[in-house]
């Protein structure tokens, strides 16, 4: 019984180490870029506001602009915390450029309202 266990752990192992599992690791995936979403479209000066990317593909990397405001980084990968600037009432625009590891790149915007 013992050595079963055994068997059965190490076999459990060495399928969770294999590198090759993800879209992220084949450099031939295909860049997609699923979404861009803020938690509130609507919010007032001194918020946070969560901005999520969903993006597949090889290597990526994400480079986040805002018309007004602030883009904080997070420890999740493709999130974001958007503080408005209390000057920049009205429509405020949050851009996520998605960067492959072959230099492919997709851009989306999300308008969120600062009132």
């Amino acid at each position: 019984m013992k050595k079963l266990l055994i068997i059965i752990l190490t076999l459990c192992w060495l399928t969770a180490c294999d590198d090759n599992d993800g879209p992220d690791d084949d450099p031939s995936g295909e860049l997609v870029f699923q979404s861009l979403e803020a938690e509130n479209d609507t919010m007032s000066p001194g918020e946070l506001n969560t901005v999520t990317a969903v993006a597949s593909g090889y290597a990526l990397n994400y480079l986040w602009s805002s018309s007004a405001g602030d883009i904080m980084s997070t420890d999740m990968e493709g999130v974001v915390l958007y503080a408005p600037s209390p000057c920049h009432i009205g429509s405020n625009e949050i851009t996520c450029k998605v960067t492959d590891g072959n230099d492919n790149s997709l851009t989306k915007s999300v308008c969120i309202v600062v009132e």
